[in-house]
């Protein structure tokens, strides 16, 4: 799946105002009862959220998108989420050309992946 459309929706969507980011990772955690948060504000482009049966949320602090293997994603949440099943799965694609309108918001720090074929973990790597 081309995800380059998804992430300009997200970025029209604006950025997060006040404390909307803690906020909604707050929300996520006790909805969906996550319980490992790790992200270091200023240093890391994703706030990953996980339990132990596997479920993962990655929440961008920037743009209001996330990536989550959670099928049923809490309603509350006003923000584009793209689904996968495995975060090792090479299900995504991406448009090369169109990664220099997307910045600063979303930006991507390497050329070792494939745009053409990458998995949610490797989206983390080359945007992290």
């Amino acid at each position: 799946m081309d995800i380059t459309n998804h992430i300009y929706s997200a970025k029209l969507n604006g950025s997060y105002v006040d404390n909307e980011f803690n906020d909604i990772l707050n929300k996520i955690r006790l909805y969906c009862n996550m319980s490992n948060l790790s992200y270091e504000s200023g240093c890391e482009e994703w706030a990953v959220l996980s339990d132990k049966q596997g479920r993962i949320c990655m929440v961008h602090d920037k743009l209001k998108l996330i990536f989550s293997n959670i099928k049923d994603f809490p309603e509350f949440v006003d923000m584009t989420v793209l689904y996968f099943e495995e975060y090792s799965d090479k299900i995504w694609s991406i448009d090369k050309n169109a990664l220099e309108k997307l910045r600063p918001e979303f930006n991507w720090y390497t050329d070792i992946i494939d745009y053409n074929s990458f998995s949610t973990q490797d989206l983390y790597y080359a945007t992290h």
